[in-house]
């Protein structure tokens, strides 16, 4: 049984609306990566390294790095574009300086804002397909079809989430909202 395919700019069944330019998207991911830097230069080291009480022994290093890779790996295949672009989310780097070093971090996400402005001209509708590991308990990678703007768009909304659960983790006694797993992927307990 195959599975319909939706456009991943407009909702399914919405009405036709008029192709807009894709810079907002890419603007509001820029957006979200200076706030991160913004962020870490808030930080002192302790607290950018400092193990989480309720995220599966996270920091906001690791949280930063995993997030900044999401971004890093959509980008990676993309220029020129290929014809059959792949994106495979579970290939990220563990123990990355970043991690442990604001400096390291802060320029690893400037980076990633140049790459991201270099490449504006990229069209939302660009097709590729997603590798993903949906059952912890096996390796099997499944295959699903997306486009450049929906994994654009995925990339970004957790680490503006997520820097604000990491964040009052670490102010609040938050071990009564979460349990250890709540939320996390098989991807990340690796």
């Amino acid at each position: 049984m195959s599975l319909p395919v939706y456009d991943t700019i407009a909702a399914p069944h919405s009405p036709p609306q008029e192709k807009k330019d894709h810079v907002p998207i890419q603007e509001m991911a820029c957006d979200i990566i200076q706030q991160a830097i913004d962020l870490i230069h808030t930080l002192q080291d302790e607290q950018y390294t400092q193990t989480s009480k309720v995220m599966f022994g996270g920091t906001i290093g690791k949280h930063i790095r995993h997030v900044s890779d999401h971004f890093s790996l959509l980008y990676k295949q993309c220029q020129p574009i290929p014809s059959d672009w792949v994106v495979d989310y579970d290939i990220r780097a563990r123990n990355n300086p970043s991690e442990t070093n604001r400096s390291t971090a802060i320029h690893y996400l400037e980076q990633l804002l140049s790459t991201i402005k270099e490449h504006d001209h990229i069209p939302l509708e660009q097709p590729l397909t997603l590798l993903a590991t949906i059952d912890a308990a096996n390796d099997n990678k499944y295959r699903f079809a997306s486009s450049f703007g929906r994994e654009l768009f995925y990339s970004y909304p957790p680490l503006c989430f997520d820097q604000g659960n990491m964040h009052r983790a670490e102010h609040f006694d938050s071990s009564r909202f979460w349990n250890g797993s709540f939320n996390i992927a098989g991807s990340t307990k690796q």
